[in-house]
């Protein structure tokens, strides 16, 4: 599978056109992998105001999650550069393969986890259990399952649960107790876990200001 995704890449470069060459995502220098095990593969991005990335490649089907609102132009090579306008929060699902490069025009940089989904979807589905209070669901496709959640101080979800793998982002700072398996960890603007295994667990906010969180579930 793999090898064919690294054909599939190098066709994709060799069409690309005139112009600077386009790079794979994992030598780009504004995406910084940060985390990575047999399914997924996570990039920590950040592009100063004023800044931009190279043309660079996804070979795999990835999502991402915003960590600010942003102000952007995406260019594809070949084609003029259009309007990218993400929300603090936002998850979007990107399907490969994808050549494409970003301009900030924002005053503020552009911050998200870019992660790239290793393998095939699972065989067969899962029913989806119910979403906990405060919860909504945000996006679903034949790869993920992203609920986002948004918590005032002292606001929990209930318990809840994921049948599958699920990657946890936490979206601004404050504390929320029922992240990890273990109980309470303190949250920051990079904070993400992973899970395996199915998760059942319980979301509160112990802080004092409102924390968004992201949970998405990988099929």
């Amino acid at each position: 599978m793999r090898f064919l995704i690294c054909l599939l890449v190098l066709g994709v470069l060799s069409c690309a056109g005139g112009g600077q060459k386009p790079v794979l995502v994992s030598q780009e220098p504004d995406h910084h992998l940060r985390f990575e095990n047999d399914t997924i593969r996570m990039y920590d991005v950040v592009v100063p105001p004023g800044a931009a990335t190279l043309f660079h490649v996804h070979g795999l089907d990835y999502f991402f999650v915003n960590f600010e609102d942003a102000d952007l132009k995406s260019q594809t090579p070949g084609q003029f550069e259009q309007d990218l306008i993400l929300k603090k929060g936002e998850v979007r699902f990107s399907p490969a393969p994808l050549i494409h490069r970003v301009r900030n025009v924002g005053t503020a940089a552009f911050h998200n986890l870019t992660v790239e989904l290793l393998g095939p979807p699972a065989a067969g589905s899962t029913p989806a259990p119910p979403l906990g209070t405060h919860q909504t669901l945000v996006l679903e496709n034949a790869r993920i399952r992203a609920v986002q959640t948004l918590l005032q101080p002292g606001e929990s979800t209930g318990i809840h649960s994921h049948p599958r793998h699920t990657f946890i982002v936490v979206v601004g700072k404050g504390t929320i107790e029922g992240l990890m398996p273990r109980g309470s960890k303190p949250a920051s603007s990079s904070q993400f876990g992973w899970h395996d295994d199915p998760l059942t667990h319980d979301l509160k906010n112990t802080g004092r200001t409102a924390v968004q969180v992201i949970e998405i579930e990988v099929k």
